[in-house]
């Protein structure tokens, strides 16, 4: 929910300019006309100083990327019931600390500072959030232990990769300017619903633990009576 606040403030406070079209002295930030990470240029592509809006979205993709990470890390604590879901829990665990790491190097390196490194970083990130979500579904449909409502949220999140993907493959058969409305677009929608889904897992998370715990205390005291 910061990441969300942050990165629209950050959408504000974005000076300008566009990659397509001859859009480079635009004004403001274009769902259409740039990638999401461009309000985290230390320049604008307009040419002037973009310092309020990378400060907002380098602290915003760093808070969603500690959080992420603190979520693979304990979120798979919860999967223990088979030897087949604790394994798959494990690997999403370590994938998704993987890509969290990914994310804050994303957030440190601008792509005007390193565009080749910046891009990497991208392109490394994107496999591994779909591997871990992808892991993680499974281990939740295997353990039988934690609802099924986790899963089904992880697997929105896999079918929104699967595509991306698939209309980035067809955008490469087109025109450059399709190609790249498709790409931006699509990375932007992906970057919202994987930060959704996100909120939506932590607060139900917290919703399941907290009435788990109140069924416990309860059937414990009911016990003790």
């Amino acid at each position: 929910m910061i990441f969300l606040v942050l990165l629209s403030l950050s959408v504000v406070f974005y000076p300008g300019g566009g990659r397509l079209f001859g859009l480079t002295d635009s004004i403001g930030y274009s769902f259409w006309n740039n990638f999401i990470s461009d309000l985290g240029r230390v320049t604008a592509i307009n040419g002037e100083s973009n310092t309020v809006s990378h400060i907002l979205f380098a602290t915003g993709l760093i808070i969603l990327s500690v959080a992420q990470l603190a979520y693979h890390i304990n979120v798979q604590f919860l999967i223990r019931q088979k030897k087949s879901s604790t394994i798959l829990g494990i690997i999403s665990a370590v994938l998704g600390g993987t890509y969290s790491v990914l994310y804050i190097s994303l957030a440190l390196i601008p792509y005007d500072v390193n565009p080749p490194l910046h891009n990497k970083f991208i392109y490394a990130g994107a496999p591994f959030v779909f591997v871990a979500c992808l892991t993680l579904m499974i281990a939740i449909f295997l353990d039988k232990d934690l609802p099924n409502f986790f899963a089904y949220l992880w697997l929105v999140l896999v079918i929104g990769f699967t595509i991306f993907a698939i209309l980035t493959g067809i955008g490469t058969t087109l025109d450059r300017d399709t190609n790249w409305i498709i790409r931006m677009t699509g990375h932007t929608i992906l970057i919202y619903l994987e930060t959704i889904l996100f909120g939506v897992q932590g607060i139900w998370t917290w919703w399941y633990l907290r009435k788990k715990q109140i069924n416990t205390t309860t059937n414990v005291n009911q016990a003790n009576t």
